[in-house]
């Protein structure tokens, strides 16, 4: 489960969990939960199988209730050895460097052309790897710090911010902030801003009729021309191809 708006309740592993925007939720088959008047919510949910055991069933395996539990009905979660926490339940907060692959993969499967099949599988294979990377790095020790240095950039990415300003606001040398951030999301400070930014201005050019000029004073590019540069690298076409291309996918 990640959560892209409102809040999600779910009850899971005998407790109450409320998962906010850029929470992200992995749940092994055969464990128990329950979602809580989630009415008000926008979620990306994806049942997947981490073999190809399963690859003949075309149509998602629907939900088992409690009172129907069979082990042997379950999807079989196997012994990974360098990643055994697949077997437990992870809860990750502040993952948006993840939704835009959770998008592809919606689109990979609504859309089905070609190898989509393959191209799901390989997206899938990455967002896992990052999960297994974060959350091994967020210990409790640093868990804070990490949580704290997230949600600034993402309550503030639209402005023209520097590892200077970050280090300042939250109280850590540069340095240390650099290192952080890598170790959450694999990226430096600058190339979390920069997804933010696409994030924002992808989801803008769908949803809106802002012209390209606002949409880049709008997530902190002082000139056009580089909010397009970075698009185009970024995302393999200029913001109004983006635009034209995807204007049916609202």
């Amino acid at each position: 489960f990640y959560v892209l708006d409102g809040k999600a309740f779910f009850f899971l592993n005998g407790q109450n969990v409320c998962l906010e925007p850029g929470c992200c939720l992995l749940i092994p088959s055969g464990t128990e939960y329950e979602c809580l008047d989630n009415k008000n919510i926008n979620l990306i949910v994806l049942n997947f199988d981490y073999t190809w055991e399963y690859s003949a069933i075309i149509e998602c395996i629907p939900q088992m209730h409690p009172v129907d539990y069979n082990a042997e009905h379950c999807i079989r979660v196997p012994d990974i050895e360098n990643a055994p926490e697949l077997k437990t339940t992870i809860i990750l907060r502040n993952m948006q460097h993840l939704e835009n692959s959770l998008k592809t993969i919606c689109l990979e499967s609504s859309g089905k052309q070609i190898f989509y099949r393959e191209r799901i599988s390989s997206v899938m294979r990455s967002v896992l790897v990052d999960i297994l990377r974060c959350n091994r790095g967020r210990t409790t020790k640093n868990y804070n710090s990490t949580d704290q240095l997230l949600s600034y950039v993402q309550k503030n990415f639209r402005t023209k911010l520097t590892a200077k300003m970050v280090s300042e606001a939250i109280g850590y040398h540069e340095n240390h902030i650099n290192r952080l951030m890598h170790k959450a999301t694999g990226m430096t400070l600058h190339q979390y801003i920069i997804l933010q930014r696409m994030s924002l201005a992808k989801e803008l050019l769908i949803s809106t009729d802002m012209t390209v000029e606002q949409i880049a004073e709008e997530i902190g590019y002082g000139y056009v021309c580089n909010f397009s540069s970075h698009f185009k690298r970024l995302v393999g076409d200029s913001p109004l191809t983006y635009r034209e291309k995807n204007k049916y996918h609202i």
